[in-house]
């Protein structure tokens, strides 16, 4: 048995066949659903899955912890030196 973690998971998708799975094959699932607006609680797909025994859900908002603004911001910090520096780095093209 497993127990799978994921964030982004549109249930729209592959709904049933991911149901199936915690129903016959998964100790459980912790699920950061994308295809909710973040922090809306009164979303249908956030509530069918708080309803599952099996599934821990956070409504889309997983991505918001002090370790990943720090990571952010960090990040931001070192793009703008670098093109201060004329440096720049981490371009799009």
């Amino acid at each position: 048995m497993k127990i799978v973690v994921t964030q982004n998971l549109d249930l729209d998708s592959e709904q049933a066949e991911r149901l199936k799975a915690l129903d016959n094959k998964l100790l459980g699932a912790a699920i950061d659903p994308g295809d909710i607006s973040v922090g809306d609680t009164n979303s249908p797909t956030y509530q069918k899955l708080i309803a599952h025994p099996k599934i821990l859900a956070t409504p889309h908002i997983a991505f918001n912890t002090d370790v990943s603004a720090k990571i952010a911001n960090d990040m931001m910090i070192e793009n703008i030196k670098a093109w201060l520096d004329e440096n720049p780095a981490n371009l799009l093209l």
